[in-house]
């Protein structure tokens, strides 16, 4: 354990928890948050008290032979009392556009023997423990402020993380304005620094973060953190589709230096229709070509379309992507023009079994999918030929369709694209930096293809950008991801932008008592050089693990995998777990256990698997 003065401490777990001694009652002590393994450091504990309610926070509380009293943010008794409630129902994993609290929140409600209120204060021996509100990691979140020995300690949860840095960017996804939660990123930035600042008046001799080493010139590091933020902001609004969708919002931007110019606005082909998000390309011979169908209302149009002679027939459909808008109404488009549909294989692995994913946006409705081109893969339709590709622009899970016919090259980029640039303020939908992969990727493609018309299903009109723009994103692009490598304490920026780096495969599965249950956890390597990482499911009692699925290495009696991933690609270890045929029939979260390149991180991730009982 690291000493702060003669009786506060800080032991190095998962989390960093506060160790504050009794100095007048024996050492009687109370905890900062808790963590694994601390009991073998402490022995006992009288009080924990917790900076909000999240798994890594939280774990090691059945560690103790007598459990400690608990308490937590009042803002936060929700998450903890009822946080069982927040895995049931259909909302708890589709059609999410507001998503706060993000996980990892506890797979069980808490038993919590005390709320504290902003400005409630617990004498301890001594000293003094003061309670302040301070949201920005999660929205009721608090911080402590310990005046121990003469030296006076902030314990700030995941407010910030060293210098210039925060844990992660995406749990800063939050709504503003008139805005969903969807439609925040870096939505915390204000109010997260506005905690800070909270703190700092204080004038903390030490700050110590959930994770990260402890602060002692504090001020120093929030004002880079500050500065770090508004620098990442900036280049985040320079290129963004929202200054199209909401020039209200982001009026302040105008003319702002380093900021590109709106494309070029087009007149739409005579021979294209549009109704809601969905495009369709009409042939000569009168038959059409669909994209996307997000309500039934667009399968009504298109029958009338068919009544009235517009067109002859529908004889082909795409998917672009997953989300629920452009997908919802995609059983009962199918089940009236029983036509061939094609999606990209990324897309058609998601709108095939929507169940087994936990991504924004997403849709329950499930789609055939016909036909899943490669990428660069052509057909002929009618006129015109047809290219696919894997285009992960708004969504990782996301296609393009080139369509070249009549003198044009029409690029349908689904929700990619407006005007004003890159429609990416979802960190969850996983828009990855670096070369070659997930805008930069798009840019290059299109830089290649040179489309005279790009299609954005939100936008009514087409557009294009000059080569001159698109090398501005790109390079853009590369700013980000430094700036954003600086803001994130890891090997790139992709992991603290990406919540999905690892997932459980599938995410929600329905599986009989007495049976097994198959569930991989997929591991995306974003760095330079192979990573190795150890994998554990966290198990009620009564189940166990089977051995060897898939030929994983499995050690540690069956209950952990380690796996070797190589620079910049996908790895994973998959389990069978037995479910006791005695198990309750509910909806029942398991966690897994996840060190990444010797970095521990706890319950990091869960699957979900519906119990159902004859």
């Amino acid at each position: 354990m690291q000493k702060i003065s003669k009786n506060l401490s800080v032991y190095e777990g998962v989390v960093n928890v506060g160790v504050l001694n009794e100095k007048e009652s024996g050492g009687k002590t109370l905890l900062i948050d808790c963590a694994s393994g601390v009991v073998e450091a402490v022995g006992s504990a009288e009080r924990v008290l917790f900076t909000h309610g999240h798994r890594d926070q939280t774990a090691g509380l059945d560690e103790f032979a007598v459990r400690p009293r608990v308490y937590a943010p009042a803002a936060e008794r929700a998450m903890f009392e009822n946080a069982s409630e927040r895995w049931t129902g259909p909302e708890a994993q589709y059609h999410l556009y507001n998503d706060r609290p993000t996980p990892p929140l506890l797979t069980e409600s808490m038993h919590v023997d005390g709320f504290l209120e902003d400005g409630d204060c617990v004498e301890w021996g001594g000293a003094l423990v003061w309670a302040v509100a301070t949201p920005g990691h999660t929205d009721g979140g608090m911080s402590y402020l310990i005046d121990a020995d003469g030296v006076r300690a902030a314990f700030t949860g995941d407010l910030i993380y060293g210098p210039g840095q925060v844990w992660d960017v995406h749990s800063m996804q939050k709504r503003f304005a008139f805005f969903t939660d969807y439609h925040g990123f870096l939505g915390t930035r204000d109010e997260l620094i506005g905690s800070l600042r909270r703190v700092l008046e204080w004038k903390p001799d030490v700050m110590v973060p959930s994770h990260g080493a402890p602060i002692e010139d504090s001020a120093a590091a929030v004002d880079l953190l500050a500065e770090r933020l508004e620098r990442c902001y900036d280049r985040y609004v320079a290129a963004s589709a929202v200054r199209h969708y909401f020039p209200e919002v982001f009026g302040e931007f105008d003319g702002a230096e380093g900021h590109m110019p709106f494309g070029e606005t087009l007149e739409t082909p005579a021979f294209l229709r549009k109704i809601g998000t969905t495009w369709a390309v009409l042939s000569e011979n009168g038959e059409a070509f669909v994209m996307d169908c997000g309500t039934p209302r667009v399968v009504d149009t298109f029958e009338k379309w068919i009544e009235a002679g517009e067109i002859s027939k529908i004889t082909g459909f795409w998917i672009t992507h997953y989300h629920d808008d452009h997908v919802d109404g995609v059983p009962e488009f199918q089940r009236r023009f029983d036509v061939p549909t094609w999606a990209s294989p990324v897309v058609a692995d998601v709108v095939k079994r929507p169940q087994a994913w936990r991504i924004p946006c997403l849709s329950e409705a499930e789609a055939r999918v016909d036909h899943e081109p490669a990428d660069g893969e052509s057909w002929r339709w009618n006129e015109f030929w047809m290219t696919s590709f894997f285009f992960p622009g708004q969504t990782y899970y996301h296609g393009g369709l080139l369509v070249e016919g009549r003198g044009m090259r029409l690029l349908f980029a689904g929700d990619s694209f407006t005007p004003s640039g890159m429609d990416d303020y979802c960190a969850a939908n996983r828009n990855l930096l670096g070369e070659g992969v997930g805008y930069d990727r798009c840019l290059t493609l299109m830089d290649r293809l040179k489309p005279t018309h790009i299609f954005n299903c939100h936008v009514e009109q087409p557009f294009r950008f000059t080569s001159g723009q698109l090398q501005a994103m790109r390079a853009l692009l590369r700013e980000r991801e430094a700036l954003f490598g600086e803001l994130a304490p890891w090997d790139h920026a992709n992991y603290g932008l990406d919540p999905h780096w690892a997932r459980c495969d599938p995410y929600a599965q329905t599986v009989q008592a007495g049976e097994t249950a198959a569930i991989r956890v997929e591991i995306t390597n974003h760095s330079a050089d192979a990573s190795t990482t150890q994998i554990r499911p966290l198990l009620p009692s009564g189940w166990r693990v089977q051995d060897e699925l898939d030929a994983v290495p499995v050690k540690a009696g069956g209950l952990a995998a380690e796996i070797r991933t190589p620079a910049k690609s996908v790895g994973g270890a998959a389990f069978r777990l037995t479910i006791p045929s005695n198990a309750d029939a509910k909806r029942t979260p398991i966690p897994f256990h996840i060190v990444h390149r010797g970095r521990d991180l706890g319950a990091f991730r869960e699957a979900i698997l519906d119990i159902e009982t004859s």
